[in-house]
């Protein structure tokens, strides 16, 4: 990645709920997502790539840094993870960066570098790529299917679509409001 290039905190993309909705579950049928897909094979096929903090400098939150695109072989971002973390809540974090990448660097189109630190931290931003990653993961025709068969159990939602069960739960609460 050029180091060159200025890298700024993501500005809200001032989309509708429905417009981030319907943008996260085209993508997800563009790549041919599952409950079961890897999402770092998913990051690679985008362009980028997957690191790991080490111990002694570990955030208490996953970031993104995206660089503009350009046409060679070299990753055009990178997602960092922290150092241990359940596969569930990797999967959750890997998902709502790539909610940045898509909603606020329009997929290369825009330097950035969400690090979810206290001074660049906003809300809006934060809320519109949350929304990205559960629709990403959990699309509505798949959460229909799943609650018809397991019923309003949150934990056997988490489970099968591999997210933390906060996010099934609020995911199975929302949809239910439909």
């Amino acid at each position: 990645m050029d180091d060159t290039i200025a890298l700024t905190p993501p500005e809200p993309c001032y989309l509708s709920k429905t417009s981030i909705r319907d943008r996260s579950q085209t993508l997800g049928r563009i790549l041919g997502l599952s409950a079961a897909s890897d999402l770092y094979e998913v990051v690679e096929r985008l362009g980028g790539k997957i690191q790991r903090l080490d111990d002694m400098h570990s955030t208490d939150m996953a970031s993104i840094t995206v660089a503009t695109r350009t046409t060679s072989h070299e990753p055009f971002f990178t997602i960092t993870l922290l150092p241990s973390v359940l596969p569930a809540k990797e999967r959750w974090s890997i998902a709502h960066e790539l909610g940045h990448l898509f909603l606020h660097s329009q997929y290369g189109h825009i330097p950035i570098k969400a690090n979810h630190s206290a001074s660049d931290y906003n809300e809006l931003v934060e809320a519109e790529a949350t929304l990205f990653a559960s629709h990403l993961l959990m699309p509505d025709d798949a959460v229909e299917k799943v609650m018809h068969s397991i019923g309003r159990d949150s934990v056997a939602l988490a489970a099968h679509f591999g997210v933390p069960e906060s996010v099934a739960w609020q995911r199975m609460q929302k949809f239910q409001q439909k």
